[in-house]
């Protein structure tokens, strides 16, 4: 299938004029404690929740991540109406400073309607694959973020869900 990356405003003043909201899956990367990157998804089949992705959990509690920037960015992702906040299960970096990679890593995979634990992501590739895109020597359909290493359909199974 064909890959398509809806962008949307953060704040809801921010949106042009004469533009209805976005209709569909969106998707936010978004900065937390100035040095974390994570990755926000609006969830189609319950629509008050929002899907976080975090590739630092490791074996913290995944619970530690639903913090003031997550929670107001999830708000916005859903004009306000959001209730729950799942922490979904992704690929984990084996590094302190891959986050952001990882975060376009599965924001890639999502984009596409992967499930992003589907995939290897390797920081080194990663990058290779970004430069060659913005080079125009490729495109994300000749050469992917990830090694696809399943072919399930997107996970429903998170590893906690916080009520709002």
């Amino acid at each position: 299938g064909q890959c398509g990356i809806t962008f949307q405003p953060t704040q809801r003043s921010q949106r042009p004029q004469g533009f209805d909201p976005v209709q569909g899956k969106i998707l936010q990367v978004v900065n937390i404690g100035d040095n974390h990157w994570v990755l926000l998804s609006s969830n189609l089949t319950l629509p008050t929740r929002v899907d976080v992705y975090d590739s630092l959990i490791g074996n913290k509690d995944p619970l530690l991540i639903i913090n003031e920037q997550v929670i107001s960015a999830a708000k916005s992702l859903r004009n306000g109406n959001v209730k729950f906040i799942a922490v979904m299960v992704c690929p984990q970096q084996r590094d302190k400073s891959s986050c952001g990679l990882f975060c376009l890593g599965s924001l890639w995979a999502l984009s596409c309607g992967w499930d992003p634990l589907n995939f290897e992501f390797n920081p080194v590739e990663i990058r290779k694959s970004l430069y060659s895109i913005f080079k125009k020597e490729a495109t994300t359909s000749e050469r992917p973020l990830g090694r696809r290493t399943s072919k399930r359909i997107i996970n429903t199974c998170p590893l906690a869900i916080v009520k709002l």
